[in-house]
């Protein structure tokens, strides 16, 4: 994967992620890694990188931005993690001092080395200098340390979910952060090396190969794991309009006849989820208002003719439905009928089948011909 590529996919991830800076300082930590990701990665093309060092006139100074930005997701990340599996946060302070020193020793280090061209690997026109030895190191035992304890922490909180998409994510996310603590150990490896003797070209271009294989690796799968839980949440609404949808029959064939139930104020049109439950507590207080209305032998006859329990749960209450609007109405003397599904086991399944069941012409003609 190029430079180009994952950079765009970043951008890409970070648009999509905007909306989230709004909703709790969690979301905006997750915001701000893929943005701080997305810079870095610019910072890393070509053509980038040489603008923005022509326009600050200090040469590399595209590769101190690369290591600030790439430092400060870090940091994101972790902020993110430990907001995650302990809202009220763990070492902050110590996290903040730490995150400024290695911030600040990054800066200077940077600037007291050598202003050599360091566009596709700052060692090689630098490893000479203590200084530059310096910048890289402290910015990859940075890396590595904030990549190992979010590590830890994105499996324990996958351990932890109760629900499949976000335990994935979770995972995902762990994974990548433990493919950054590959990048980092074979970075600093690289480091020593170039550090104690010099290298050929094949083994530095073996090593720079491997560490940007590890690196893209680390960023798709971080930027998988962060995409799985909101995509769990659009599978759920993309489930719940649906089942909305599937209630509006028998939702509308109860409820028109007993129009009480029915709430005044409805939820806004993009809370699915709450349209929904509204929905099914109106179809179950239908149920039980016309069920009163239904004698015990319909019920009964009802089971006798039709195949089906739902079908015939639709036959009677729909016999219901139409005595519960006659004139003068009177309720049937108790004990009222039940569904055949106890009340502690019905579900939203349960009742979307009922009220595709209400919709059946079998069960109008035998309310037709009972009407």
């Amino acid at each position: 994967m190029s430079h180009v590529t994952l950079a765009a996919l970043l951008w890409a991830v970070t648009a999509w992620r905007a909306p989230s800076l709004r909703h709790s300082p969690k979301q905006r930590a997750l915001a701000a890694a893929f943005a701080a990701l997305a810079i870095a990665m610019t910072a890393e093309i070509p053509r980038v990188s040489d603008a923005v060092d022509h326009l600050t006139g200090k040469p590399g100074t595209a590769y101190l931005i690369k290591h600030l930005t790439g430092a400060i997701a870090a940091s994101a990340v972790l902020d993110f993690v430990t907001a995650v599996t302990r809202p009220a946060g763990t070492l902050r302070k110590t996290r903040r001092v730490t995150r400024y020193v290695a911030w600040t020793a990054m800066v200077l280090t940077f600037l007291l080395a050598p202003g050599a061209d360091a566009r596709q690997e700052y060692l090689e026109g630098n490893d000479q200098s203590a200084f530059a030895v310096a910048h890289v190191a402290i910015f990859t035992l940075y890396i590595l340390v904030s990549m190992a304890v979010a590590t830890v922490l994105f499996l324990y909180a996958g351990a932890k979910s109760p629900r499949g998409w976000t335990r994935a994510g979770m995972v995902l996310l762990g994974a990548g952060c433990a493919i950054g603590i590959a990048y980092s150990v074979e970075r600093l490896y690289y480091i020593t090396l170039a550090a104690l003797h010099p290298m050929s070209d094949s083994s530095r271009q073996f090593h720079t190969g491997l560490s940007d294989d590890l690196k893209f690796v680390a960023i798709v799968v971080i930027a998988a794991g962060s995409c799985l839980p909101p995509i769990s949440i659009a599978v759920e609404g993309a489930r719940a309009w649906k089942n909305w949808r599937a209630l509006a029959p028998g939702w509308a064939a109860l409820t028109s006849a007993v129009p009480h139930v029915r709430l005044d104020e409805s939820p806004p049109r993009y809370h699915i989820t709450h349209r929904l439950r509204r929905r099914q507590g109106e179809f179950e207080d239908a149920i039980l208002a016309v069920r009163a209305y239904c004698p015990p032998m319909v019920q009964q006859v009802a089971a006798a003719t039709l195949p089906e329990p739902v079908l015939a749960d639709a036959a009677w209450l729909l016999v219901a439905a139409q005595r519960a609007q006659e004139p003068g109405a009177v309720t049937a003397p108790a004990p009222h009928p039940s569904l055949a599904i106890p009340a502690d086991e019905l579900t939203v399944h349960h009742l979307c089948r009922l009220s595709h069941a209400l919709a059946d012409p079998r069960a109008r003609d035998f309310a037709a011909a009972l009407s």
